[in-house]
């Protein structure tokens, strides 16, 4: 109720302006991808800590590691399905197969923008990147792969202008011998997001 809040927005000549002497106990950053680590560099002067949107582009991972108030996160985590999905596991019995799909066709996903000038279809896009919730779900919910087990392919399957994959699968085994499997594009022309558990019981 006392916070003390400013927003800058990039679009508006203020954002190169920070007021000399100001300082903020949490920046967060959420703008297209190709901008993180240049936003995180001029923040890391004003704030004591920084939460940025995912992802973080991966040529930037290397220039982070000495990064410790830089914090990224997923807000898919916290969506009101995935919390009941999270506490309805156990009435499954032990988890042997999860498969995760969501796809939807790039040119239909932000019907206002031409989907060839979004950070989707740049460089720094790509549905790896861009849909990488579902990976970090997955290990969110069941853990992380165990070693050796991962296998995954990118593709570029369609037509679509884009400098990117459009298309990524990843499969992994967890610690009790469980599969989970991801599938991510920019292809289906009906949106979907969909969750399968399999479990014992």
């Amino acid at each position: 109720p006392d916070a003390n809040i400013t927003i800058y927005d990039q679009n508006i000549p203020t954002f190169n302006m920070f007021p000399i002497g100001d300082s903020f106990d949490l920046g967060l950053i959420c703008c297209d991808t190709e901008y993180h680590f240049e936003y995180i560099k001029k923040l890391q002067n004003f704030c004591k800590y920084i939460f940025v949107e995912k992802p973080i582009h991966y040529q930037y991972i290397h220039q982070m590691y000495n990064c410790d108030n830089v914090f990224v996160g997923y807000n898919y985590n916290f969506q009101s399905g995935i919390i009941k999905l999270k506490q309805s596991l156990p009435m499954i019995g032990e988890v042997l197969y999860v498969e995760h799909i969501g796809g939807y066709y790039l040119p239909m996903w932000r019907p206002a923008s031409d989907y060839k000038k979004t950070y989707s279809a740049s460089k720094y896009g790509g549905v790896l990147l861009d849909c990488i919730h579902g990976i970090n779900l997955m290990r969110n919910l069941f853990g992380n792969p165990i070693e050796k087990s991962l296998k995954g392919r990118i593709e570029k399957l369609s037509k679509l202008e884009i400098e990117n994959e459009d298309f990524a699968q990843f499969s992994w085994k967890i610690k009790n011998g469980a599969i989970i499997s991801v599938q991510q594009d920019y292809l289906n022309q009906r949106y979907k997001n969909r969750i399968e558990v399999i479990g014992t019981d």
